[in-house]
């Protein structure tokens, strides 16, 4: 697992497993320390419940050889998957792939031959034949012989310059079957790509499994369709608490209905908290909604809790809770929030798992196209499947007056939101049929790869390969150092400002061959911006 966050969207499969007599060994990659310490507890709890559960942290490989080498070549594919069509509207997540790709990632296309789709073609053959050739890391290959598996399963693989894909290698080269179990509804579209196939890959439904193979190039005979597994809980859920005591709980009136406000992360949602102030706001002022006292809670993202920030607590039968936000990991924490979701009478968001949730419950699930939010909203492939036009349950509004009026008839307790809900779930999450779990399907998925032969490699190696990867390594290491890049970068903008011309070819001509002189032509063209008076702010020479 990257992280032990995983464990929320597994733990159902992980005690069936361990309930069925299998070991298992849950590596989080420890580049994943950061967070351990708030995860942890789940993952003691889990392993002390079940005698055939342990964990550990995967050994520290270092950040630089050929760890940064293949982080940089799957980064760069990560974000030149981006440019292709499919992703023409997709531009936030272009933005971000194109923020972890290296310089000469960049660099490489801003050429005018790979600009085109053959061009982009080429450089990511070349790529992938140079991560091809990179040595399997000895670390990992140690470690995966001192656990003794018989087959490894990988989750969720696809984040942007992955450090899982070493693992995935080396399992392959040892002669183990190999399973990706996808852990989210986006993850095939938001994230980087699989850069080296799995015998199997498990996907939720027909949509996942179109990407896998559209999207990923996963042949059709090596994908499972199990169902969302994540999701599989919610349906046989109970409140642990009444109306009366949940709404005292967070301080709301149990006589009156609430509408629930879903939080989405700060990729989707940027300064949500503002949103959230001025969104309650426009919604009371519509005139003949009924809604001019209506009850909000809000349920902020972990990763995005900025409802205080902004006052959103404060606002007259407004409730934000919890107040910093908070991920249902434990018993605990899920029981508060299917409470949550139980006893609201709508539900709405701008873009996130959670408002699938909301539908499981049999809730209404609303979301306001925000113009503020186009580029993760419509600009993503992954919200278009919740849509109404491809079999989605959201109720869509354009303008605040369209959505008070959605708002006031699913208060009032309009019908037609089971009949939403139910067409969402029969093919998106449960597409096997609404009584069949998902659970067990990708145990029996598990359990089948342990005892079939692994696919046969993907290639048989070539020859070029390590020599590409040597050849890459050595020009990545004479390449200048992201500080003398962003100096040199800041330093050619206040050029374009300045004369000669030549001055900036300087700059850019010794930053490019890495020499030391590169950076002290920067600091003197930045100097030089801070005494040029006209349209270079000394203020903003200084930041730079």
């Amino acid at each position: 697992m990257r992280h032990a966050g995983y464990v929320r969207n597994f733990d159902a499969t992980l005690i069936a497993l361990a309930e069925r007599g299998h070991a298992i060994h849950i590596a989080v990659d420890h580049t994943a320390k950061a967070n351990l310490p708030q995860l942890s507890d789940q993952l003691e709890a889990l392993a002390a419940a079940h005698d055939g559960i342990t964990w550990g942290v995967t050994p520290d490989r270092g950040s630089g050889g050929w760890t940064r080498v293949a982080a940089e070549l799957c980064s760069a594919l990560d974000y030149w998957r981006y440019l292709r069509p499919e992703f023409a509207q997709a531009p936030a997540l272009r933005a971000r792939a194109e923020e972890r790709a290296a310089n000469w990632a960049q660099r490489l296309t801003m050429l005018r031959l790979t600009r085109t789709g053959r061009g982009l073609d080429v450089i990511t053959s070349v790529a992938r034949r140079v991560l091809e050739g990179i040595p399997r890391s000895r670390e990992v290959r140690r470690y995966i012989e001192a656990q003794a598996p018989d087959l490894v399963v990988i989750t969720p693989l696809v984040e942007i310059g992955s450090p899982q894909l070493e693992y995935l290698r080396c399992a392959k080269a040892a002669g183990l079957p190999t399973c990706l179990m996808v852990a989210s509804w986006d993850h095939l579209t938001t994230k980087g790509l699989i850069h080296e196939l799995p015998d199997t890959v498990t996907v939720w439904n027909s949509t996942q499994r179109r990407e896998a193979i559209e999207l990923h190039g996963v042949p059709a005979e090596r994908i499972v369709v199990t169902g969302a597994v994540a999701y599989d809980h919610w349906f046989d859920w109970q409140p642990t608490r009444s109306r009366e005591q949940f709404c005292a709980s967070v301080g709301l009136d149990a006589e009156r209905p609430f509408v629930l406000y879903l939080g989405s992360s700060g990729f989707i949602a940027p300064a949500e908290g503002a949103f959230i102030a001025d969104w309650i706001r426009g919604l009371r002022a519509v005139q003949g909604a009924g809604l001019e006292d209506v009850q909000i809670l809000v349920r902020p993202h972990p990763q995005n809790a900025t409802a205080r920030e902004h006052g959103v607590h404060e606002l007259p039968g407004v409730a934000v809770y919890p107040l910093e936000g908070a991920n249902p990991t434990s018993l605990e924490l899920r029981n508060d929030y299917f409470d949550s979701l139980h006893h609201c009478a709508a539900a709405i968001g701008i873009n996130s798992s959670s408002m699938i949730e909301a539908a499981i419950v049999g809730r209404p699930v609303h979301t306001l196209l925000a113009p503020q939010y186009w580029k993760t909203q419509r600009g993503s492939l992954h919200f278009r499947y919740l849509l109404p036009e491809n079999g989605g349950m959201l109720k869509v509004a354009a303008t605040i007056e369209q959505q008070a009026g959605q708002i006031a008839r699913s208060l009032a307790g309009g019908a037609e939101a089971a009949e939403e809900n139910m067409r969402l779930i029969e093919h998106f999450i449960r597409p096997h049929g609404i009584d069949v779990l998902a659970t067990p399907r990708l145990v029996g998925t598990i359990e089948g790869l342990a005892v079939a032969a692994p696919a046969p490699a993907d290639s048989a190696g070539n020859p070029l390969g390590p020599v590409l990867a040597w050849v890459f390594r050595i020009a990545s290491a004479l390449a200048p150092g992201p500080a003398t890049r962003q100096l040199a970068k800041a330093a050619t903008r206040r050029g374009r400002r300045l004369k000669p011309v030549a001055a900036r070819a300087r700059v850019a001509i010794n930053v490019m061959r890495g020499r030391g002189e590169g950076a002290r032509i920067a600091e003197r063209a930045v100097k030089q911006a801070e005494r040029v008076k006209k349209g270079v702010p000394a203020q903003e020479a200084e930041h730079v």
